[in-house]
């Protein structure tokens, strides 16, 4: 006896409509949780850091008519990149000299009275990292079956 079943071409297709529509879903909810995450951690001096961070989709396919991200970038201001990756010997970089009125304006802001100490020390030593981005990318993307590597640019 010989037995042969054929697939409907037609539920394939709705299965992989299905599917697409999951990896979608799926990759949305790691794009609000990446940013979620971030934003909740950057701490909050002017908020341009936070104000400015999106997610980025910067490459795309199509499954069954499904638009899906394939690659997405965690976008945020210039000074979000200090923040992330330290400054100066500190951080294992070459010296950094910031300017002198955005550190006298955090300064005061923190209610540092000897402004010239912490520049000259910010200048000399540099700024610890503190990988704001990479711990939100791990804490809410590392594992996940979607998710093949990522990597940094700042």
């Amino acid at each position: 006896m010989h037995l042969s079943l054929v697939v409907n071409e037609k539920s394939i297709e709705e299965a992989m409509y299905r599917l697409g529509e999951y990896l979608a879903e799926e990759i949305q909810n790691i794009e609000k949780g990446i940013l979620r995450d971030y934003t909740e951690s950057v701490p909050v001096y002017t908020g341009t850091t936070k104000m400015s961070s999106q997610i980025r989709e910067t490459d795309e396919t199509y499954v069954e008519g499904v638009r899906i991200p394939i690659e997405i970038q965690l976008v945020s201001s210039e000074h979000a990149g200090y923040l992330e990756r330290g400054t100066g010997p500190y951080a294992g970089h070459q010296q950094y000299i910031p300017p002198f009125v955005k550190i006298g304006d955090w300064a005061i802001f923190r209610g540092i009275q000897n402004i010239g100490a912490v520049y000259r020390t910010i200048c000399v030593r540099g700024t610890k990292p503190y990988w704001y981005g990479r711990k939100a990318v791990e804490k809410v993307a590392r594992g996940k079956w979607v998710i093949s590597g990522y990597s940094e640019e700042l």
